[in-house]
């Protein structure tokens, strides 16, 4: 079910491996790849997607360059992800970003762990962004510089904000955003996995609801420093099969001079068209029919019960009894129409029984009726006494809102006293 880009430690000529696939969920099409680049000699970017009964998950992992160990911690972070939500279930009531979290959190403590073990990995870290699309909605965390964009009715949102350096200056203001790339601490980043026990994760203060035709973009820093984001959105619109895209944006990186790995995913929602939603319901009224025709026609015949065996076994035993005449002689004696033929007996057939014994009811007693009235009496004269309770009850009430009301009225209308 894991489905992940192998570290590449193999070295081609133009020191350039890709790796893409497109796999297909209910609403989801999602195509990735990754590229060397022209100038590095190993890949330390890392991706990966799960395919989830309600959704996808993908995640893309870039490897700190400058430090020994990026390729493992990139690699471990991802695999640590994938492995809990497969292990794990979104349950009906669970927040999608408090499992986000934990299983960055989760990535985090295990490289660390893993470097704080191997002297020769210390200081390695990786960056990660996340995206999680399930139930038509899309959850998004992310630590460090890697991006997630959203494409939608034609223009390209920015959905994460990098933790760096010069993304620090922006925000107070010291820096515009058109020299973010051109700065000398452009590489410089704040918050990594793997550099202390604990990290702290952002997520999307809410998430974002799908709509048709959206298209979600992933990417580590490489593809960004050398395509602007223009020529992005113009290779996301213009190419409508992911795995295209993916590979314009990767040689577009590649052509402007391809300084660091590139890491690409897209991901495509496609809800089911009307025509789609009808053609399964068809389906399943066509699948419903042949079940039912199957159990009317199909269906073993149930045993007759010992009754209706005994009732036929007495039917024919009446058709077989010679005592009863039968209405036509055979064909070969001759017909006598002069004498009338004689009449039935009916000495063999059984008399008829009641069911049921008949149950007469015994005439009242004089006593009983003389009880029966008084009952009658007694009930009545309850009834009359309760209806007079309540009558009475309802004039008191009636009095007494009278009363209070003509109270006020004096009140309202008493003259106020004289002052001294």
């Amino acid at each position: 079910m894991l489905s992940h880009t192998p570290v590449l430690q193999e070295k081609i000529d133009n020191y350039t491996s890709t790796y893409e696939e497109a796999t297909r969920d209910q609403h989801y099409t999602i195509a990735e790849k990754s590229d060397v680049g022209r100038k590095r000699l190993e890949n330390q970017d890392f991706m990966g997607h799960l395919v989830l009964p309600e959704g996808i998950l993908a995640v893309v992992c870039d490897g700190m360059g400058g430090y020994k160990g990026g390729e493992v911690a990139s690699q471990l972070g991802v695999e640590t992800i994938l492995s809990y939500f497969d292990q794990s279930e979104i349950g009906p009531r669970d927040n999608p970003f408090a499992h986000l979290t934990h299983a960055i959190q989760l990535a985090n403590h295990k490289i660390w762990a893993r470097s704080q073990e191997d002297p020769r990995l210390q200081k390695m870290g990786t960056t990660v962004v996340a995206a999680l699309c399930y139930k038509k909605r899309l959850y998004v965390a992310h630590v460090g510089d890697s991006r997630l964009y959203l494409v939608r009715n034609g223009s390209l949102l920015r959905v994460t904000k990098d933790h760096s350096m010069v993304q620090r200056l922006v925000d107070e203001g010291k820096l515009d955003e058109k020299d973010v790339d051109q700065h000398p601490q452009a590489n410089v980043i704040s918050r990594v996995l793997g550099q202390y026990d604990d990290v702290k994760v952002e997520c999307q203060p809410k998430a974002i609801a799908l709509k048709e035709g959206d298209r979600v973009l992933l990417c580590s820093d490489g593809p960004l420093r050398m395509v602007s984001e223009e020529k992005i959105l113009h290779y996301l619109a213009r190419y409508s099969d992911p795995t295209h895209a993916c590979e314009k944006l990767i040689n577009a990186a590649n052509q402007a001079g391809g300084k660091d790995n590139s890491t690409v995913q897209i991901i495509d929602y496609t809800p089911p068209t009307l025509q789609q939603i009808r053609s399964t319901l068809l389906g399943f009224v066509g699948v419903f029919l042949l079940l039912l025709g199957f159990t009317i026609f199909a269906a073993p015949k149930q045993a007759p019960s010992p009754q209706a065996r005994q009732n036929q076994a007495n039917s024919k035993q009446s058709i077989k009894n010679p005592s009863i005449p039968n209405e036509s002689p055979a064909p070969d004696v001759p017909i006598d129409l002069s004498t009338p033929p004689p009449p039935p007996s009916f000495r063999n057939v059984p008399p008829l029984v009641p069911t049921q014994p008949i149950v007469r009811k015994r005439p009242l007693t004089r006593y009983k009726r003389k009880r029966r009235r008084r009952r009658y009496r007694k009930r009545r004269r309850r009834r009359r006494r309760r209806y007079r309770r309540r009558r009475r009850r309802r004039y008191r009430k009636r009095r007494r809102r009278r009363r209070r009301r003509r109270r006020r009225r004096r009140q309202q209308h008493r003259p106020p006293l004289p002052r001294f």
